[in-house]
């Protein structure tokens, strides 16, 4: 199931990074309309030995942070419908996010604001 990231988006267009660069750390700064995220991320690679072999690390790697707003996030999901047509919560695919459990892992149900039908619906 493919979600869009959209704080992360914003963060890597705003530090100019290319598609490898991943946040690894944020922080939640303000409340309500005021809500910022502090973001640091870099270019991870992949550890090579050791009980953590093929997991990403970001150690000795330069990174770089910058300041998302909400607003900017919520600006983000409105461009990427206008772009694709698809909804922002699902992805396109009908189906979102429900919960995670240990015995089943991620669950979904059909996307409540596109109606399962994976499009944007209109804002008219």
């Amino acid at each position: 199931m493919g979600t869009v990231n959209f704080m992360e988006v914003v963060a890597r267009k705003k530090v100019g990074e290319v598609q490898e660069w991943e946040v690894f750390k944020w922080e939640a700064v303000g409340e309500g309309e005021h809500l910022s995220y502090i973001i640091e991320g870099g270019v991870p690679r992949l550890l090579k030995s050791g009980k953590r072999k093929g997991q990403k690390t970001w150690r000795d790697s330069p990174s770089k942070r910058t300041v998302v707003t909400n607003a900017e996030i919520v600006q983000a999901a409105k461009d990427y419908e206008a772009e694709t047509g698809n909804c922002h919560v699902c992805c396109g695919s009908g189906q979102e996010w429900a919960g995670w459990s240990c015995d089943e892992g991620s669950k979904y149900r059909d996307c409540r604001r596109c109606s399962a039908t994976g499009k944007a619906p209109s804002t008219n």
